[in-house]
């Protein structure tokens, strides 16, 4: 298992440099869906990760940016009209987060399950983290009801609140990235199609749509500049993106008569041992 992990690592690390040379694509271009796929969604984490790690810092700051901006406030205080019917638990199936204001406090001895924070209607109860320590610390809530007069309480709260909300965040932007990607691909595939047949310039559809796929590699780190540091590039990674892909395109395909280089890339598909491309010309429309 280890050794096939290591081998999979290996493979994708082999193939990033290759997918930053637009000339180089020959070699990727005949790979199959499966392992474009496979790189597709393993070099997506691998940005996800990317992301994480430049996030650390910026959740750093942010701690001295909340107190700074609270102090531009003359008042600001918490008061909260609520009636509960059950007990919170974030997350759900193993809570590190439990609110129960039906309660004003815990009874005295009362032990917290594997929940780090438990908040009563008058209390915030901190558990240390297991097995260093089993102390479980009382704050009492009155007090903090006044934000401004406690400031580096509230910045440090806001932390792990949205400490909390990343591993969700990062899950939901996976998703949402896989998809964007995955549709701005199939676009670019039939867009690319549809302009190589304009200029009688002979390349498969699949070989694009490959291409593509690969092609989103400097497109998705682009992308995660952009969203790390906040930068309006205009466009301008969709633009780079296509000159990208235009050159990538220029170089595996060829000028010739159609049907001889559709018979030059069929022979190249049976030498492969299959055929994962339908030729438009070969349909029989006539049947439909």
């Amino acid at each position: 298992m280890k050794d096939k992990i290591l081998k999979n690592s290996e493979s994708i690390f082999r193939t990033i440099p290759i997918a930053f040379n637009p000339f180089a694509y020959n070699k990727l271009s005949i790979k199959t869906y499966k392992e474009c796929s496979k790189y597709f969604f393993k070099y997506l984490l691998l940005g996800l990760i990317l992301i994480s790690l430049l996030l650390i810092p910026r959740l750093i700051y942010l701690q001295g940016t909340v107190t700074d901006e609270l102090s531009k406030f003359n008042t600001l205080s918490v008061d909260v009209e609520h009636e509960m019917n059950g007990e919170v638990s974030l997350p759900l199936g193993n809570p590190l987060i439990k609110i129960d204001t039906r309660i004003d406090e815990l009874e005295e001895g009362s032990e917290l399950g594997k929940e780090l924070f438990f908040l009563t209607g008058d209390y915030l109860y901190k558990q240390s983290i297991k097995p260093f320590s089993n102390d479980v610390s009382r704050f009492e809530i009155e007090p903090y009801k006044n934000i401004l007069a406690n400031k580096d309480f509230s910045s440090k709260l806001l932390i792990i609140v949205v400490g909390l909300m990343l591993p969700g965040l990062l899950i939901v932007s996976y998703v949402f990235l896989t998809i964007k990607y995955l549709v701005m691909t199939f676009i670019a595939g039939v867009l690319g199609l549809i302009i190589v047949r304009l200029f009688r310039f002979e390349i498969s559809f699949n070989e694009i749509l490959k291409s593509a796929l690969f092609a989103t590699s400097p497109f998705i780190i682009l992308d995660i500049i952009r969203m790390v540091f906040s930068l309006n590039f205009y466009f301008m990674h969709y633009l780079i993106y296509v000159v990208f892909l235009s050159l990538v395109i220029v170089r595996i395909g060829e000028f010739g008569d159609r049907e001889a280089m559709s018979a030059k890339r069929k022979k190249k598909g049976r030498e492969k041992g299959g055929n994962d491309f339908v030729e438009v010309d070969d349909i029989k429309w006539d049947k439909f």
